[in-house]
C-alpha cells in the first residue's frame, strides 16, 4: 500500500501554495469570475481535504480518485488560465512592464502550484492504479 503521509504532505502543499496565489490574485489586481470563483472553491480549495480526508479513514481508493480528480482539474485550469490563454490571468499580462511584487509573487507562486499539482496527478494516479490493481488481484 502507499504511504499515505506523502498524500497529506501534498494536500497541505497545495493548500499553501494555492493560498499564496490567492493572496497574490489580491495583490496584482488580477480578477476572477464568479464560474471561475466555484470551480475554485470545489475542486482547488475543497476536494482535496476531503481526499486527505477519506484517505485517513482508510477509503484509499476514493481518497485517491477524488485527490486525482482535483489534482488533474487544478493543473488543467491553472495551466488554461496562466499560461496558455490570453486573459487577465495570463502571467503575461499580470507580469507585463511596470509590474510590482504582488506580479512576481503571482508568477512565482503559479509555478510552484502547477509544479505541485503535477506532482500531485502523477503520485495519486500512481496509488489510486496501485490500489485498484491490488484490489481487483486480492479479491
Amino acid at each position: 500500500m502507499p504511504p499515505s503521509w506523502i498524500a497529506y504532505l501534498l494536500v497541505a502543499v497545495h493548500v499553501v501554495a494555492s493560498s499564496l496565489h490567492g493572496w497574490s490574485h489580491l495583490h496584482a489586481g488580477v480578477p476572477t469570475t464568479f464560474v471561475q470563483n466555484i470551480f475554485i472553491l470545489t475542486v482547488i480549495i475543497a476536494i482535496p481535504p476531503v481526499a486527505a480526508a477519506s484517505i485517513a479513514r482508510h477509503r484509499l481508493r476514493l481518497g485517491y480518485a477524488l485527490l486525482l480528480s482535483s489534482m488533474v482539474g487544478s493543473l488543467l485550469f491553472g495551466i488554461t488560465f496562466h499560461f496558455v490563454v490570453d486573459t487577465p490571468d495570463s502571467v503575461l499580462n499580470v507580469c507585463g512592464a511596470g509590474a510590482g511584487a504582488g506580479a512576481r509573487v503571482f508568477l512565482v507562486s503559479a509555478v510552484v502550484l502547477a509544479l505541485v499539482e503535477l506532482v500531485g496527478t502523477v503520485w495519486s494516479a500512481y496509488c489510486w492504479r496501485r490500489l485498484s490493481t491490488y484490489l481487483f488481484w486480492s479479491s
